[in-house]
């Protein structure tokens, strides 16, 4: 593979940290349905994204992957939705178990001369969540 795995886990962490300081920081101003579709929308994106790679790291034992990305993704959305509530932790949680194990299937499944594409764009649907979740959490906090 030629996407180091260092620098897109980096990667992905960087921009999940940029976002939970958003939350934390303006955790009162941000309703409760809007924390639940944040954490949802990060914790399942982050599962996939981590799924797939664990998935084809592990490529040859579907238990540890699986239950590997799993891990993944609801360490993602339960950090994302422990600042909000309990509901969008749970929320977070749930979806990040979905994903991490959906992911981690796919990264089993996929032939390797498609490993590289499959992790790029499950990079891009990460980074378009991740903006699009921070333009919706930037237009709530925004004075009308």
């Amino acid at each position: 593979m030629t996407i180091p795995l260092v620098i897109l886990s980096l990667f992905v962490i960087f921009l999940s940290s940029i976002l939970l300081f958003q939350i934390i920081f303006h955790r009162e101003k941000i309703m409760c349905m809007t924390g639940m579709m944040a954490a949802m929308a990060i914790g399942m994106s982050i599962g996939l994204l981590g799924g797939v790679i664990i998935g084809i790291h592990f490529s040859e034992n579907l238990f540890q992957s699986t239950v590997f990305g799993m891990l993944v993704g609801i360490i993602g959305g339960m950090m994302i939705g422990f600042p909000i509530s309990k509901m969008a932790m749970l929320d977070g949680i749930l979806s990040g178990l979905m994903g991490g194990m959906m992911g981690a299937m796919l990264g089993e499944m996929i032939m390797p001369q498609y490993q590289r594409e499959i992790i790029i764009i499950f990079l891009l649907v990460f980074t378009f969540s991740f903006l699009l979740v921070m333009a919706i959490l930037n237009e709530g906090l925004s004075p009308k």
